[in-house]
C-alpha cells in the first residue's frame, strides 16, 4: 500500500509558497518556508527518529543548523 501525503500551509499559483508543514509518504515532516512548490528558507525536516534545522536554498540544503542524533525524540 501506498503512503499517503498532505500538505497544511500556503499555496501560489497552485504551487507551495510561504510556510508550510508537508507530510511525506513516508511519514517524514517538512515544516518550514516553501517558494515556488520547492523548500527554500528555514525549516525542520523531521525524519522518524531524526529532526534537523535547515536553511534550504530551494531543494538543496544550505547548512545544517543543528541535529539531534537518531534515535532521539527531542523537540
Amino acid at each position: 500500500m501506498k503512503g499517503v501525503s498532505s500538505q497544511i500551509g500556503e499555496f501560489k499559483a497552485g504551487k507551495r509558497d510561504g510556510e508550510g508543514l508537508y507530510t511525506f509518504p513516508n511519514k517524514d515532516i517538512y515544516s518550514g518556508k516553501w517558494r515556488n512548490g520547492k523548500k527554500h528558507g528555514k525549516g525542520t525536516y523531521r525524519f522518524s527518529d531524526t529532526q534537523m534545522k535547515v536553511v534550504w536554498i530551494y531543494k538543496l540544503a544550505l547548512t545544517w543548523i543543528s541535529s539531534l542524533e537518531p534515535g532521539t525524540k527531542g523537540e
